[in-house]
Order: C-alpha cells, then structure tokens, then sequence
C-alpha cells in the first residue's frame, strides 16, 4: 500500500512540476489567433468615423458670451482601437463635459455626457461635405423627452475651423441654441 501511495505521490508531483516549468517558460508571440476579434464597422459609419478622427488635437474659442466670458477648449481624442473618438468639451473647467462618438450600424451615435448629470444619445441624421447632424434618440437619466436636455448638435467643419451647434430642448420644442465656433491650434512641437 505504501508503495501505491508513493507512486501516486510521485505522479502528482511530477504532474506539479511539469505545470510549474510550463508556466516559466518563455512567453510565445502572440499570433493572430490569439487577439480578440473584432466586430466589423459599417463602411458608411466607418466613413464617418473617420471624419471624426480627424478632429483630432485641440480647438479653442476665444473668450466670449456664448462661454460665459472664459475661453473654451475642445480635444478630440481617437481610442478603443480606433472603435470611439471622445470629445471632451471646457477641458479643464467645472464645466467639462465627454462627447462619445461610436458605431451603431451604418449610423454613428453620440453619447453626450452633460454637466446636468444626464446622457443625451443622438444618432447621425444627415451629413454632406462638411456637416454631420445628430438628434436626440434617447438617453440615461432623461424621464421624458419634455426633460430639459441637449437635443441636436451639427458639427461643420471649414478647414481650420469648427462650428458646433448645440440644441437645447425642453417642454416639447427647442428653446435656445450655442453655437461655438472654434479654430484648430497647431500641434506642439517635439523637443529634439
């Protein structure tokens, strides 16, 4: 019985150490079944997207009433993958609000995370050249479209610049619009 029990014992360790050793061992490059598969986008969204991205960098309106007298800084910023494009609004400020860009099929959808604690969702509505609209759909911590919330929004943009025109809807109709007009700044320099 002895015996039998040391073999056993003896097998298991073996098995032990064989997982160890395995685990220890060099790292394998990682192939391409390895990585996480990704849903394809529509083109059309993708096409979108893209216009988005390109958005990239900073954008500032100098100060102004429609900021209340401060300046206002815009980023764009592509990430996930190049899945999303985030935009977050008054950088910096106890205003500073996210703007969620992604897919939903052949539509993009807009996510605005607003400082009046709720999240309007708007889904693309038209484009052509340099315009795309969005309208609201729906939204987290909204009641009821008669909620007061960001409604609509029309990016346009004209070389080094970008318009953004904001809807705010209340009690069944729109009742005030901001629009920004904002100018690309240059991308820093790299110190050599």
């Amino acid at each position: 019985m002895k015996a039998k029990l040391l073999a056993i014992a003896l097998a298991v360790a073996g098995a032990s150490m064989a997982y160890v050793r395995g685990a220890n061992a060099p790292a394998k490059m990682p192939t391409k079944a390895d990585e996480m598969q990704c849903c394809t986008m529509d083109p059309k969204a993708a096409a979108t997207l893209e216009r988005i991205k390109k958005l990239e960098g900073t954008w500032t309106l100098p100060a102004s009433e429609g900021t209340g007298g401060a300046a206002m800084n815009i980023t764009f910023k592509s990430t996930a993958g190049g899945s999303a494009v985030i935009e977050t609004m008054f950088v910096g400020t106890p205003k500073e609000m996210v703007n969620l860009y992604t897919a939903d099929g052949d539509k993009i959808v807009l996510t605005h995370y607003c400082a009046l604690g709720q999240q309007p969702r708007m889904k693309q509505a038209a484009t052509d050249d340099k315009t795309i609209k969005f309208e609201f759909q729906d939204g987290g911590n909204i009641k009821s479209r008669d909620d007061g919330h960001m409604d609509a929004v029309a990016l346009t943009v004209d070389g080094d610049k970008l318009t953004e025109d904001w809807t705010f809807y209340a009690d069944g109709k729109a009742i005030d619009h901001k629009v920004f007009e904002l100018h690309k700044q240059p991308a820093p320099q790299a110190s050599k």
